[in-house]
């Protein structure tokens, strides 16, 4: 038998090996650990018409860990607790049982963080209109806010605060000069 005649039979013998290795590093550059990241964040109400959230990742571990996120990283939930029947709203960015996915850049953001080192990618805010909250469904009161934050393939759901909620119209033209001025500096 030639050599060209055994080249592609040795060739077409090595094929699974190599495809079984290419596939096994695949897998694990797809699956980053998410363990020694402890994600933080608070919600606060601007100037009384909007709830700004914001996570931040923190590396608690001893090594150097990864983060990848996408543009559509962060859910926000809003849960009343008053006494009484919960009531409940969302902001939700990627698909769930009860809602079809948002539109979303598609892109995957890497940031290495060392020990003790964390960020706050913007795409771990989100600023929300308190009329859409109000107004989609629930009566102006106390809520707590949440945010589930993906990151590595996996979830994490974070308490973020409680603020109360009232439309804009109930806050004071007072109210409103106060926030500019303490936004002012000398």
């Amino acid at each position: 038998m030639s050599r060209l005649a055994r080249s592609p039979r040795i060739l077409l013998g090595l094929l699974p090996l190599a495809l079984g290795c290419q596939q096994h590093l695949a897998s694990k550059a797809r699956r980053l650990p998410i363990d020694g990241i402890r994600f933080v964040g608070h919600a606060t109400l601007t100037h009384a018409d909007s709830l700004e959230v914001r996570v931040r990742a923190v590396n608690t571990s001893r090594a150097i860990r990864t983060l990848e996120f996408s543009d559509c990283a962060l859910n926000v939930g809003v849960a009343s607790v008053a006494p009484g029947p919960t009531r409940k709203w969302e902001y939700v960015t990627w698909a769930s049982a009860r809602r079809p996915r948002m539109r979303c850049l598609d892109y995957q953001g890497l940031r290495d963080l060392a020990p003790g080192d964390s960020v706050s990618p913007s795409d771990y805010r989100r600023r929300l209109a308190v009329h859409t909250i109000l107004g989609d469904s629930l009566p102006p009161g106390r809520y707590r806010i949440t945010a589930r934050v993906a990151a590595n393939g996996q979830f994490s759901n974070v308490v973020v605060g409680e603020v109360e909620l009232v439309p804009a119209s109930s806050a004071t033209a007072t109210d409103g000069a106060d926030d500019r001025d303490s936004n002012t500096r000398p």
